[in-house]
């Protein structure tokens, strides 16, 4: 299920399931009305009297009355696990057996809070792997989980290993799959026969040159469109999800731009290392769910060449040609 909203943290696509319940859907409550000063004010001149000075002492109750009605509906909120937050969100996700992880934020942890529910079953749904997974990652070394079903009573967990630093793109800790392996055998279904494999991980450069009508802001204007280009690679760091040319153009897009060219190159790292490549693809690449897409958005102090096949240099070029009239 490709995600192309900008997250609020980086991955866990697969976190979101069609089973659960979509909290941000459901409308915010008021648990006090909020009613219109004008109304709250005649209500109470009509009962006391309309003398100027206590209509004056009136407007100073009603405006009281407005702020702590809008104060009790904000507190309220923070008691509910689709709209609490920090501290108070900590205590609600603990009635359901959740405790928050190093670096995760409020909206991770209500997802994983509702696959907590699924945690309980012994049927060995999605949801109930995912939800063991995540609480493992303690020490955020899965960016993105996969889990499918190849034959019945036989699962398949793909591990997409976090980026860690520019120098180790692709990061993984050695033990990660033997330790997500004892785990599993010790939470999923006895009856349930469990592979863990790492990702495929497929390196791409992007190469962009931008035709402008003027020459005013060329430097900003390309500083720009290189930051939305690492952001795009950022947010598409994730299992089964394609680099599409409409979506770069999208990226690129600034009404100055009167036309650009788009480049990709790529070749797949097998095994998670940086060593093997099997194929190189240009243009457009569609991946499976065992797949995953990495462009190195982090610049470097020094300009470094393209190069899909080392994937610790940056991978993002933006030229800019003045258009001729």
């Amino acid at each position: 299920m490709p995600n192309n909203k900008m997250p609020t943290s980086f991955g866990y696509k697969s976190i979101m399931s069609p089973l659960l319940i979509d909290l941000a859907s459901l409308e915010v409550p008021f648990f006090v009305p909020l009613r219109p000063r004008k109304d709250l004010l005649k209500e109470l001149s009509e009962k006391i009297s309309n003398e100027p000075m206590v209509l004056k002492l009136l407007e100073v109750i009603v405006e009281r009355e407005e702020s702590l009605r809008q104060w009790i509906n904000e507190m309220s909120r923070d008691v509910l696990l689709a709209t609490a937050k920090g501290d108070y969100l900590d205590q609600i996700v603990s009635l359901y057996g959740v405790k928050r992880l190093t670096k995760e934020d409020d909206e991770i942890l209500r997802q994983r809070t509702l696959l907590s529910l699924y945690g309980y079953g012994a049927s060995g749904s999605k949801e109930n792997y995912l939800f063991h997974i995540y609480s493992l990652n303690q020490d955020n070394a899965i960016q993105d989980v996969n889990i499918h079903s190849l034959d019945p009573g036989k699962v398949l967990v793909t591990l997409l290993p976090t980026i860690i630093s520019p120098d180790k793109p692709v990061f993984t800790p050695e033990k990660l799959t033997e330790k997500v392996s004892s785990y599993l055998k010790v939470h999923a279904p006895l009856t349930d026969k469990i592979e863990v494999k790492f990702a495929e991980i497929f390196s791409y450069v992007i190469q962009v040159n931008l035709v402008l009508y003027n020459d005013e802001n060329l430097e900003q204007i390309r500083q720009e469109v290189e930051t939305r280009l690492q952001s795009f690679a950022k947010i598409n760091y994730i299992l089964g999800q394609s680099i599409e040319t409409s979506a770069l153009q999208a990226a690129i897009y600034h009404p100055d731009i009167k036309a650009n060219k788009v480049r990709i190159e790529g070749c797949f790292l097998k095994e998670g290392t940086k060593k093997t490549y099997d194929m190189k693809i240009q243009n457009l690449i569609g991946l499976s769910f065992n797949q995953a897409p990495y462009c190195n958005y982090q610049k470097q102090q020094e300009e470094t060449p393209l190069d899909p096949s080392h994937p610790e240099l940056y991978g993002i070029q933006v030229s800019i040609t003045k258009h001729l009239d």
